[in-house]
């Protein structure tokens, strides 16, 4: 069984082709959707080479929509119906797709663990506690649909929808081992002075994530962005 990689690329020029060199080298893994944000420059860098490009479905939006509206967009067109979400920075690891084939008819959603990088690439620590990421996940187009989607936020998104998750009743499961290198980088969603922790806008969304849990909110809009294929 193979499995789609989505990906939102937005001010990711410096880290995108090491992102989807890494997708050659795991097994499961037969195609690539990739919608840019609204970023000319980070299109220009895949457009003048793209490692992975027989395997990449590339799109673009005009208007930086953020990653979640650009995730509820993309899903619908993956020919596979499982999916994994990835980032645009980040590097994915074979033992990712071992994980895939291990554990894909045992749970709804699957989790991933992570190496840290630093900016420039070199590998900072692997964690003592292995714990899995906020979200980089592999799920299907049923749950998602099930799900409604993510809310179409800047940020803390993929909290929110592991939660109604949960609420569902959908199951999760992971390894403990590092399936994926995560860059650690300062204007990234969750260190950011706009969208990072502690940030004005993230908080608004921790009061929206509380009161769907008082609610018990398991579906979202499901909303979708304006993109079109390059």
């Amino acid at each position: 069984m193979n499995f789609t990689a989505v990906i939102s690329a937005w001010r990711a020029g410096k880290y995108i082709r090491q992102c989807l060199e890494g997708f050659r080298h795991v097994e499961g893994v037969d195609e690539i959707l990739l919608g840019v944000d609204g970023c000319a420059d980070t299109l220009a860098v895949i457009e003048d080479g793209n490692p992975a490009k027989g395997m990449t479905r590339l799109f673009y939006a005009e208007q930086n929509g953020g990653n979640y509206l650009m995730y509820n967009t993309l899903i619908p067109m993956a020919k596979n119906d499982s999916f994994l979400i990835f980032g645009a920075d980040d590097i994915p690891l074979p033992a990712l797709g071992e994980q895939f084939a291990e554990l894909n008819e045992t749970c709804d959603i699957i989790l991933h663990c992570f190496s840290c990088l630093n900016e420039s690439g070199t590998l900072i620590k692997v964690p003592p506690n292995l714990h899995p990421a906020g979200g980089v996940m592999i799920t299907t187009k049923r749950v998602h649909e099930e799900l409604g989607g993510y809310c179409a936020w800047r940020c803390a998104a993929d909290t929110d929808y592991k939660q109604r998750a949960r609420r569902a009743g959908l199951t999760s499961d992971y390894r403990k081992k590092p399936m994926f290198l995560r860059r650690s980088r300062g204007d990234s969603l969750i260190r950011s002075p706009e969208t990072g922790r502690g940030s004005a806008l993230r908080n608004e969304y921790v009061e929206h994530i509380e009161r769907h849990r008082a609610l018990n909110i398991t579906k979202a809009a499901n909303l979708k962005g304006v993109i079109y294929e390059i």
